[in-house]
Parts: C-alpha cells; sequence; structure tokens
C-alpha cells in the first residue's frame, strides 16, 4: 500500500463499515470476503441470516475499497490478501475455546483470496461465489485479460455501460434493500463503477494467476456457486476450478440460473445463502465437517 497518494479527507463510507458479529460458542465462524470495487455491504445478506442463526461472522473491507478512486489506486494485490488473512486470524482467536471450525467464503476477487487462504490457512469448508478466475467473453471484465499491458501507461479509463450496472439483475429488488441505492451507494457508484481499473484489474489478474497455482493446495471441502447469467464471470469456470482442485476432499458445482454477477444478493440469493447455512449444519455436526462432506459427496456434482 502507498497511503501517502490517500487524499487526507478520505473517509469510509457507511454502507462500506466493515460487519462482525459475534455468535453462540461452539459454533462455526463464517469469513465473507467482498470483490473488486464492492464493500462489505455486499455480503449484508448472507451476514444477516448468518448472524440470525447464531454464527460468529466477520465481512473485512479490503484496503482501497469503500473510500475513494485515490485511495483503491494505492492499494496492491497484496494488501487485499494481507487485509483478509488479518481478519482470518483475528476470526480464528475470537472462536479459541469454541470449535475452532471455519468457513471462508468469497464474492468474485473474494473468491479468489478465499481460495489463497484455504491453501495457506486450510480452511474447514470453502464456497467460492462467481470467482473471478474466468469472464465472460464481451463483458464489461474482458479488458483485465489485456491489463498488464496497459498498467505502466494507464491507471484507469472511463466505463461503459456494463460496469455501471453493478452486475445485478434485479433492478426492482435493488431499490428495495435496506441498503439502498442513495446516499453513500451513489457515491460508491459514482468513484468505483464509473471507470475501468486498469492498474488494480493487473493485480487482481497477478493475484488470480498466484492462485491457480495453490488450486492443488486446497484440502477442505468446496463449494463454487456459479450462474448461467452472469455477465462478468463465466459459468464455465465452476469445472475449470474443479478439474484443478486435485486434492479437495469435494467440490460441489452450484449453478444457478437467473443471478447476475452479484450472486449473493440478487435473485436467487435465498438459494445461496440456504446452501451455505446447509454446508454450515454439517460443519457443525457430529465428527468433523471433512468427514460428514466426504460421506455425501457422492451428490455433488
Amino acid at each position: 500500500m502507498q497511503p501517502f497518494k490517500t487524499p487526507g479527507n478520505t473517509r469510509i463510507l457507511d454502507c462500506s463499515r466493515p460487519l462482525f458479529h459475534k455468535g453462540g460458542t461452539g459454533k462455526p465462524g463464517v469469513l465473507l470476503i467482498h470483490g473488486f470495487t464492492g464493500s462489505p455491504h455486499d455480503m449484508g445478506y448472507l451476514f444477516e441470516r448468518l448472524t440470525q442463526e447464531g454464527y460468529t461472522v466477520s465481512v473485512p473491507r479490503l484496503p482501497g475499497h469503500g473510500t475513494n478512486g485515490e485511495d483503491f489506486q494505492s492499494c496492491r494485490w497484496t494488501d487485499w490478501y494481507r487485509s483478509a488473512s488479518e481478519a482470518l486470524l483475528e476470526l480464528r482467536s475470537e472462536l479459541e475455546g469454541g470449535s475452532g471450525k471455519i468457513m471462508i467464503a468469497g464474492l468474485s476477487m473474494g473468491g479468489i483470496i478465499a481460495a489463497l487462504l484455504a491453501a495457506q490457512f486450510k480452511a474447514d469448508d470453502l464456497i467460492l461465489h462467481a470467482p473471478g478466475f474466468l469472464f465472460t467473453p464481451g463483458s464489461g471484465a474482458s479488458w483485465l485479460w489485456a491489463s498488464k499491458y496497459f498498467a505502466p501507461f494507464i491507471s484507469s479509463l472511463g466505463a461503459g455501460a456494463e460496469e455501471r450496472s453493478a452486475g445485478m439483475k434485479n433492478s426492482k429488488r435493488r431499490d428495495h434493500m435496506g441498503r439502498p441505492i442513495s446516499g453513500d451507494r451513489v457515491i460508491l457508484d459514482n468513484e468505483y463503477k464509473n471507470r475501468s481499473w486498469i492498474r488494480q484489474g493487473n493485480e487482481l489478474m497477478k493475484m488470480r494467476r498466484r492462485a491457480i497455482r495453490r488450486l492443488k493446495d486446497i484440502s477442505c471441502p468446496v463449494q463454487i456457486v456459479v450462474s448461467r447469467n452472469d455477465s462478468t464471470v463465466h459459468y464455465s469456470t465452476g469445472t475449470f476450478l474443479k478439474k484443478r482442485m486435485s486434492n479437495a476432499l469435494s467440490v460441489e458445482v452450484v449453478e444457478l440460473k437467473d443471478s447476475e454477477h452479484i450472486v449473493v444478493d440478487d435473485s436467487e440469493r435465498e438459494i445461496v445463502a440456504d446452501s451455505l447455512l446447509g454446508r454450515l449444519s454439517r460443519l457443525h455436526g457430529t465428527g468433523t465437517g471433512r468427514q460428514r462432506d466426504e460421506a455425501a459427496a457422492g451428490s455433488h456434482t
């Protein structure tokens, strides 16, 4: 991180503050990681569902996110990964004396980070929501493939309509969310969604390449959630990752039909949340989460 490039009047927007809930003793903990140009509010629905069930949940704000564009440009992928690593270690300390089991879940770029964390820290369960490994051809994310060639010369460009859509199909529900698109949400869109972040995109791709090399080191049960309607991450990402997770205890691919890129908070968010809670119940059940998932592996796709 290059903090001296961050404007002195920088503030963390209210909707972007980290989320944390201390749950019941003995239950697994959950780390939720937001995506590129996103913030903790993207994981708000999952956070609410998990806290209702009494789980300890942490949703960190990745550096440079939820503030302003200049702050964002001061960060590198190592800053994002280190921040998520610290959040995982802090969550682990919160669970001492309890089950000690941890599920890591990440959206988009957060899925890349989650995969790296699971490879390094050996999580008990891993869920990747629309993880940013393969991008839909012709989408607003297509420029990421070429970002390394332009990053030395261009920091950002004006964005196209695809990015301004914020990756969510259900526009009516967006207006009825607990965090309506007004106030700070408008500021977020203006700061992050109206530009293509060439240098930061290159940082994302550096992390992606590193994560692909570490996929073989993931040994816990894995669920990969993709959507046929995702205009950012291609649905074949599930198959791509499953082939490379050779040492994972089990790999389940869940394919949604209607959701756009923010699968954790779109039209099928209940399916996503129910599936996550089901895996947590198995993790919290008799025996280890790995043993129970191994027994259920025959039903996975």
